[in-house]
């Protein structure tokens, strides 16, 4: 299953809030990537890349989550809860 989700960032990720998105995508077998509409995804589940990421994004710019495997409603939830279930769900 292949699951996206657009949202608007309403404030900028700290490096500690970067590191819990990666921990709660370290929990799904799912692949779960994110990035700007139009660019490259990156792997939520990479430190590195997903701290550089949203050292990068301001407030009010948006966001796509994609997750697709076995556990990716799962996985996709649990993120939107995370983020306060904003944003535009498709799958």
């Amino acid at each position: 299953m292949k699951l996206e989700w657009t949202i608007q960032v309403e404030r900028e990720t700290t490096v500690g809030q970067a590191l819990e998105l990666a921990d709660i995508a370290a929990a799904y077998a799912s692949d779960i990537r994110i990035g700007r509409p139009g660019s490259a995804f990156l792997d939520l589940k990479r430190l590195t890349g997903i701290v550089a990421f949203f050292l990068t994004v301001r407030a009010g710019q948006t966001v796509q989550l994609a997750v697709k495997g076995a556990d990716a409603l799962d996985a996709l939830l649990r993120l939107r809860i995370y983020f306060g279930d904003v944003g535009h769900f498709e799958h």
